[in-house]
């Protein structure tokens, strides 16, 4: 029975390293993927002048972040306009003004939305790397428990 078990715990250890190593594989695929998407989409909102002139992107975690506070901050000021507007009473569906201002809001959350996505896409990929390591590195400690236990047993 002892040995059934010890045989069992190495099994699962193979299968704990295997799991791992997809979510760590898939973690790195999906990573890659979103970051070529993002080049595709061309978003340099919130990077340094400079930096777009060099043909810098956003496509990293932190960029599409920092992206996304920039443009929550746009939209944050354009609401509280529309919010003024409207309140007032004063809002005019006429007025170029007026209807600009609601267009510059609809647009910015929209941006907001898409820059969202990435950004928890990637909080994903991050997950599935972590936990793929957790993984490996528990079957690599069920493994080795178990050849312990069989060496302990033989001597």
């Amino acid at each position: 029975m002892a040995r059934i078990s010890r045989m069992v715990m190495l099994m699962m250890a193979v299968v704990a390293i295997g799991i791992g190593i997809y979510f760590i594989v898939q973690g790195v695929t999906q990573a890659d993927l979103i970051e070529s998407e993002m080049r595709i989409d061309q978003v340099t909102i919130g990077l340094d002048p400079a930096a777009v002139a060099n043909g810098e992107l956003v496509d990293s975690a932190g960029e599409a972040q920092a992206a996304l506070d920039y443009m929550k901050e746009i939209r944050r000021g354009l609401q509280f306009n529309y919010i003024v507007l409207l309140g007032g009473g004063d809002f005019d569906p006429t007025n170029l003004a007026h209807l600009s201002l609601a267009q510059g809001l609809g647009e910015a959350v929209d941006t907001e939305n898409f820059l969202a996505v990435p950004v928890l896409a990637f909080g994903f990929t991050q997950m599935f790397l972590y936990l793929g390591g957790f993984m490996v590195a528990m079957g690599i400690a069920l493994g080795a428990t178990s050849i312990a236990l069989c060496k302990r047993k033989e001597a």
